[in-house]
């Protein structure tokens, strides 16, 4: 029988919930090494007893698939009374996402360092520690103004791995520890077979086709002598060459990478010679031109590849399945079957009967979002942070034209002006500047005009 474990803010056990207490449904979505939407969401019998600790805030414990402890935080909640009688559904996401995005690390850099002490460094001054359970060598990589979740994903990207957040409980069942585990993989390879006529009940294959064949590629802005930044490095002074072991050749000079196989795969045809179709890959972290190259062209390998999705609805009778788990699955019912080897980077099921509830998907994650933005803000952000140095060159001593359509209005206690200005001047001088903002100063109120 499924248990869920209710504590509050300060880990206080308030209760224990399961079907014989009120517990209606119990769904998990675990993905691998993501968060999922709604990783966690459980409904209750809103007129029993222990409806009344079910609140925001409040933690819950369960055992996954695997056995381990699992901790998460109740982050909604939803009450509804209809034919079912009243009931409350409660969405909540993994603590140790909740808890680490409110710790945040100023500064700290890694020069061919372990990954342990990267973890150790990300997770200090929080509850959580971290256990790196293999050697994965040694990297380097920095935190800079970065919350301690994201810390966690940037080592896991830097030094290979899957993560997991665990819990332990003592003999009465009270919180002792909570660890965030960086293993060698999850899952196992252990020849899980998926078929649509034994234990497939539905099958769902979805393909995206955004392929691209070249790559230019951004790295970080140094620091020059002067105090000032340059622009984002390319790798246009590197030179590849497949006679001297390179994967491609890159002559010096040219800004970007192509794959010439993902060229005539998928290169569009102008006046009989395939073109590339190019996009860009950028990395401020990356600070040596080599390096940015090498990352680029393995970005390459991915972009230039459709993306696929398998869903499976599948029953697994006497079989496990699990996150991380390379799997076989067939269905030659279509025009182009489908028969793939990949790992299971997503698992769902019910906490009331996880076997025959289990959905899984396996392939990559679909990139559905537009993440521009976030990039851009990003972007700001590290600009901002960054030393500022103000020096006599800082602003350009440019002599403004005369203003034109000058208008003054009298006011309670304030003058108002307003005029219109050459383009050049704002563009030159005044670039950041909103035509539209105030200044006061000396109670004397200045618009800038409209730019005509």
């Amino acid at each position: 029988m499924s248990e869920i474990y209710i504590f509050d803010r300060d880990d206080k056990l308030l209760t224990i919930i399961s079907e014989d207490t009120g517990l209606v449904s119990a769904t998990v979505r675990e993905e691998l090494n993501r968060v999922p939407d709604t990783p966690f969401s459980f409904t209750i019998e809103a007129d029993s007893e222990n409806a009344q600790y079910v609140k925001e805030e409040h933690q819950v414990v369960f055992r996954d698939r695997e056995g381990d402890l699992r901790l998460y935080v109740i982050k909604e909640l939803d009450d509804i009374d209809n034919i079912d009688g009243p009931q409350t559904t409660a969405t909540c996401e993994p603590n140790f996402v909740d808890e680490l995005s409110d710790n945040v690390i100023e500064d700290r850099r890694f020069s061919d360092k372990e990954a342990q002490e990267a973890m150790d460094a990300a997770l200090q001054g929080t509850r959580y520690t971290g256990e790196v359970e293999v050697n994965l060598g040694l990297a380097s990589t920095n935190f800079y103004h970065l919350s301690s979740i994201n810390a966690i994903w940037k080592i896991r990207n830097t030094w290979g791995g899957d993560i997991k957040d665990v819990v332990e409980f003592n003999e009465e069942n009270n919180i002792v520890a909570r660890k965030t585990k960086l293993v060698q993989r999850l899952g196992k390879d252990h020849g899980q077979r998926f078929e649509i006529d034994h234990n497939i009940t539905e099958i769902q294959r979805t393909v995206l086709s955004y392929p691209k064949t070249a790559l230019y590629g951004w790295g970080a802005s140094l620091e020059t002598d002067g105090g000032g930044y340059t622009r984002y490095i390319d790798f246009s002074d590197v030179e590849w060459s497949v006679a001297k072991g390179d994967p491609v050749d890159k002559p010096r000079g040219q800004k970007w990478v192509g794959d010439p196989k993902a060229l005539q795969k998928y290169g569009r045809l102008k006046d009989g010679v395939r073109i590339h179709r190019k996009g860009q890959y950028s990395n401020h972290d990356i600070e040596d031109r080599v390096e940015l190259l090498k990352a680029t062209w393995q970005q390459l390998q991915t972009e230039q590849q459709p993306e696929v999705l398998y869903k499976l609805s599948v029953d697994l009778f006497e079989d496990r399945v699990s996150l991380g788990d390379t799997a076989i699955a067939i269905d030659r019912y279509f025009s182009r079957p489908i028969e793939i080897q990949a790992r299971v980077i997503a698992v769902e099921y019910d906490l009331m009967d996880p076997d025959n509830t289990a959905v899984v998907e396996m392939g990559q994650f679909l990139n559905l979002d537009d993440d521009r933005i976030e990039e851009l803000e990003n972007e700001i952000e590290r600009i901002g942070n960054r030393p500022q140095q103000v020096t006599d060159k800082s602003y350009p001593n440019i002599k403004p034209s005369r203003p034109v359509n000058l208008r003054a209005e009298g006011g309670i206690e304030v003058i108002q002006l307003y005029w219109t200005t050459p383009m050049k001047f704002l563009s030159s001088t005044m670039k950041y500047t909103d035509p539209k903002s105030k200044i006061l100063c000396r109670k004397v109120n200045i618009y800038y005009g409209v730019v005509k």
